[in-house]
């Protein structure tokens, strides 16, 4: 799965295979590239958000813990529910249950996500903050077709 970021500063590609048959991940980000050993029930990244809404789409609120691939390592997270909050967005108030995830390693590291019951649990805001407290927030400005969704 590709993932690519940039900015003013900097440019990032991060990828990451699963092969199955063979239990392991091939990862990849920039430059630098690791060979991961995979456990049953191995995660990647965005999977870990989308296996958390279907838990929740179930009325499963609880903290969430997953093994996560990740850059050079496969290692177990917690996504710890922290509770109900109303966000005033541009689709309007919107009640919100909010997760927050923080590297066990790197506590300057963490990452929250709220999601709306009412939009089928659906992440209406994202903040990843790194070392240093630079953040990156985004939060949803509209919302299509989600009728469609099942």
């Amino acid at each position: 799965m590709p993932l690519r970021a940039s900015g003013q500063k900097k440019q990032r590609s991060q990828r990451i295979d699963f092969d199955w048959d063979k239990q392991q991940a091939h990862s990849q980000k920039n430059q630098e590239q690791w060979l991961l050993a995979l456990q049953p029930g191995t995660l990647d990244p965005l999977l870990s958000y989308l296996m958390l809404i279907r838990n929740l789409q179930q009325g499963k609120i609880a903290d969430f813990r997953f093994l996560l691939a990740e850059k050079n390592e496969v290692k177990y997270f917690t996504l710890k529910y922290e509770g109900e909050e109303t966000l005033k967005t541009k689709l309007g108030n919107l009640k919100t249950l909010k997760f927050s995830r923080i590297n066990p390693d790197n506590p300057e590291r963490h990452s929250a996500m709220w999601c709306a019951p009412d939009l089928r649990y659906l992440p209406v805001r994202i903040d990843h903050t790194e070392p240093g407290n630079k953040t990156i927030s985004a939060w949803i400005s509209q919302i299509n077709h989600l009728d469609r969704v099942q």
